[in-house]
């Protein structure tokens, strides 16, 4: 009878220990996860692989300038093509990648159709509101484009995208 007692007593004792085991444990991992939390809010001012996303879905559109059309268009996550359009002529399809963005300035490089021979770097900056793109070529002025709802083939009837 008291070997009984004994080995229901070391059972309970056990039991208890497991269980404020399993208490530490859930409490660090609480902990772990906090400071995973904060590392995460305090580096989000930073650049990250998400950032060309986020501001690819701005560049993805028609801009219009005077007396030109630009359509941006995605081709993966963050490659890109633009044409440049006028009332008389369409221009060749450019490729670029977004290399580099910082809140809303982003530096871009052009490359060819294999991503063989990346060209030169230029820069796009979209206004506070999202609704101007400025585009520095290399060489060039800068040109404000505003985005419009305008169909590129109202703009050029000629045009048709490759």
């Amino acid at each position: 009878m008291l070997f009984q007692k004994m080995t229901v007593g070391f059972l309970v004792v056990c039991c208890l220990a497991a269980c404020d085991e399993q208490q530490i444990i859930k409490k660090e991992m609480i902990q772990i996860q906090k400071k995973t939390e904060v590392q995460d809010t305090s580096s989000s001012n930073l650049p990250s692989y998400n950032a060309p996303k986020y501001l690819g879905k701005y560049l993805y559109s028609y801009w219009v300038a005077e007396g030109s059309f630009l359509v941006i268009l995605r081709d993966e996550i963050s490659t890109f093509t633009m044409q440049r359009i006028t009332k008389d002529d369409i221009g060749p399809i450019r490729h670029f990648e977004i290399i580099e963005p910082t809140d809303n300035k982003i530096t871009g490089v052009l490359y060819s159709v294999e991503k063989q021979n990346r060209t030169s770097l230029f820069t796009l900056e979209l206004s506070e509101d999202k609704t101007e793109l400025t585009i520095t070529l290399p060489n060039k002025k800068p040109v404000t484009f505003k985005e419009t709802e305008m169909a590129p083939e109202e703009y050029n009837a000629s045009y048709t995208w490759k």
